[in-house]
């Protein structure tokens, strides 16, 4: 019996055997179609899984996919082949891994998370060139180890014998997290290499909320394994409404996705602590309209009916946008980003603000300016804020100072 740590992703005990899901790109396989050919019948295949996705309920999937395809169709990525030439499969290679790399060097988890994104629609792309099926197939109680899943692997997967996930890779608000939480699938995460010589059909226990995997565990561990699973069962049941009100404390959650809304489900919790807004400027090709805000301030709306601290946009430096065409500066923690970035380009801000203004929870709604470093950019922010609740002629009462 021996054990490993990871992150602990999503809550809950699973015991099971392993199964190794194998994405790797093997590029002494023969390529069979051609470079146009697959992207159009791998953009028809994704389109066909989003009907799919959508027929099932699973939007936040779809959505995803959404997004591969626009990858796809990136001119940035697209200019840099020739197709008048024959295209290899290490050409592939190299221009998606070039472009995830300047994801992945950016600090904020989510530009991170948006490189594995790129890698994933390439190697698919990689697969569609060779004709390569990557569908698979699990038994009861599977703990599935893969070094990541995104919604082109998961489309195929029959994820209710799964009972845990271990992930080599992934972070908190990957694609294959937010399954595993949507469907009370205990998860690990960030095991890395420590997980390379684990075979298919070894037998796995995974603690979802330490981060502990324990391979060929004795009778005695699966024994007090299973003692803690009852015992969280017991507090999650035992956590009423009634008792969180006695408490006198408001519980928030962190909010930064559109998946992340739609996915949220609790009887009673109904609040925001933060709002991070960025990723309504991210993956797409040009900036969000003051509909597209504004509808996703009314999700907001509908599914949350406590205080939402909204955070106006926060990128510039180390986050960067490209349809915002945003300098990269030497020093981008001492530059222009956050309420700065804002207040130097006031269409972006004007739209951002005036959508919450206009949104159905305004009267709930508490502004958070980013990365704030003298009371003159807060002063500054407060008071732009102030002058467009004026042009809409908003009541006082709608806007008002929240400690």
């Amino acid at each position: 019996m021996t054990s490993v740590k990871g992150l602990g992703a999503s809550i809950g005990i699973a015991i099971g055997s392993s199964y190794i899901y194998e994405n790797e790109i093997n590029f002494e396989s023969p390529m069979s179609i051609s470079f146009e050919v697959a992207k159009s019948n791998l953009i028809k295949r994704f389109k066909k899984q989003i009907e799919s996705f959508k027929s099932k309920d699973r939007i936040d999937e779809a959505e995803v996919l959404d997004a591969y395809i626009l990858i796809l169709e990136d001119p940035e990525i697209t200019n840099q082949f020739d197709v008048n030439s024959d295209i290899s499969t290490e050409k592939v290679f190299e221009v998606f891994s070039s472009t995830a790399s300047i994801f992945d060097s950016m600090e904020d988890d989510y530009f991170k998370q948006r490189s594995e994104d790129i890698i994933s629609v390439g190697k698919h792309l990689i697969f569609a060139m060779q004709d390569k099926d990557i569908s698979t197939t699990f038994e009861e109680n599977t703990i599935l180890i893969a070094n990541d899943l995104t919604p082109a692997d998961t489309s195929s997967m029959d994820l209710n014998k799964v009972s845990g996930i271990i992930l080599k890779e992934g972070g908190f608000t990957s694609h294959a997290v937010i399954v595993a939480k949507n469907l009370g699938i205990p998860c690990v995460i960030g095991l890395k290499e420590s997980v390379n010589d684990i075979s298919t059909g070894t037998e796995i226990a995974i603690d979802g909320e330490s981060g502990e995997v324990i391979f060929s565990p004795s009778e005695e561990i699966i024994s007090e394994l299973k003692r803690k699973s009852e015992n969280i069962n017991l507090v999650i049941s035992n956590f009423t409404k009634d008792k969180y009100e006695k408490l006198g404390i408001d519980f928030r959650i962190n909010v930064g996705s559109s998946e992340e809304i739609n996915n949220f489900e609790h009887l009673f919790l109904d609040s925001i602590g933060l709002f991070r807004s960025e990723f309504i400027y991210l993956d797409r090709q040009s900036p969000p309209t003051f509909e597209d805000q504004k509808k996703v301030l009314s999700e907001l709306s509908e599914k949350f009916k406590g205080t939402i601290v909204y955070r106006t946009l926060d990128i510039g430096g180390d986050k960067q946008v490209k349809h915002l065409n945003l300098p990269v500066e030497e020093n981008p923690f001492l530059g222009v980003r956050g309420i700065r970035l804002s207040l130097q380009n006031k269409d972006i801000f004007h739209s951002q603000v005036r959508s919450i203004l206009e949104s159905d929870c305004i009267d709930r709604v508490k502004v958070m300016f980013p990365m704030v470093s003298t009371i003159e950019d807060f002063l500054d922010a407060k008071n732009y804020v102030n002058e467009i609740a004026e042009e809409l002629n908003l009541k006082n009462s709608a806007i008002r100072d929240n400690g």
